[in-house]
């Protein structure tokens, strides 16, 4: 799919600034986030949402399509990449997998943002 995807934006699958960042496998459709030419791409501060441009590209059985995201859709993958890498933790690297098609949810045991409650009394003393 990326070397498809690539073909049709015209930009070389061997270039050194294509990073694929997520896959999310769905139903009746798979979806994958890559990133193209971000030389400032770092994985440790990825888990913040940036605002990255996006070009869709959808792949049909009748017919393709390539078009620049309009801003809701933009908005969406870039929160959803920047999910993806705080939900798989400090020591994980894309690409992050998401399966949704079987019947296991995807677990994370290890997020990035995770925080530690503490419980509190009910009452408290005087």
């Amino acid at each position: 799919m990326v070397k498809a995807a690539c073909s049709t934006l015209g930009i070389p699958i061997n270039d050194s600034h294509l990073t694929l960042l997520v896959i999310e496998k769905w139903e009746k459709l798979d979806v994958l986030a890559f990133d193209v030419f971000h030389a400032a791409y770092n994985p440790l501060t990825a888990h913040h949402e940036v605002s990255l441009p996006v070009v869709l590209v959808d792949f049909g059985k009748r017919y393709s399509v390539v078009k620049p995201a309009g801003p809701e859709f933009q908005k969406e993958v870039n929160v959803a990449v920047a999910r993806e890498h705080n939900l798989n933790g400090w020591d994980a690297t894309p690409p992050y997998i998401a399966d949704h098609t079987g019947t296991k949810v995807p677990t994370y045991p290890n997020p990035r943002n995770l925080i530690v409650s503490r419980s509190k009394p009910a009452v408290q003393s005087p």
